[in-house]
């Protein structure tokens, strides 16, 4: 009797053990949980593509974002608003010549973008 017991008790405390652990790995994988990021990539990253437009995504308590483009021929610069929890395409114009350099600063950080 008391070596199923002790067998119960082992499989109780290894469920518990493992449903903290699951709902710890939950909470600590989502992005919007008490997190303070953002990030920028291209719509399309390979080296060879041709087009330049890029994505900003937001996990950050900043939703305004100053971007700069420089390219041998096109540069520009201008705000966007992209709100916590939500993502933003910018689109350039289709004729930009590489190389060409994507300059995006929130209120705290500042990334940058080659091609």
């Amino acid at each position: 009797m008391k070596h199923n017991t002790f067998i119960l008790l082992l499989a109780v405390l290894i469920m518990g053990t493992m449903s903290t652990l699951a709902w710890v790995e939950r909470s600590q994988s989502s992005p919007v949980n008490d997190k303070d990021w953002w990030a920028l990539s291209y719509v399309s990253p390979s080296p060879s593509a041709t087009v330049f437009d890029f994505v900003i995504e937001n996990f950050s308590s900043s939703e305004r974002f100053e971007y700069r483009v420089d390219s041998a021929t096109y540069t520009a610069s201008d705000v966007i608003l992209v709100p916590a929890g939500e993502r933003s395409v910018v689109a350039l114009p289709d004729d930009l010549v590489s190389p060409v350099t994507i300059t995006v600063q929130s209120s705290t950080d500042e990334k940058t973008l080659y091609k």
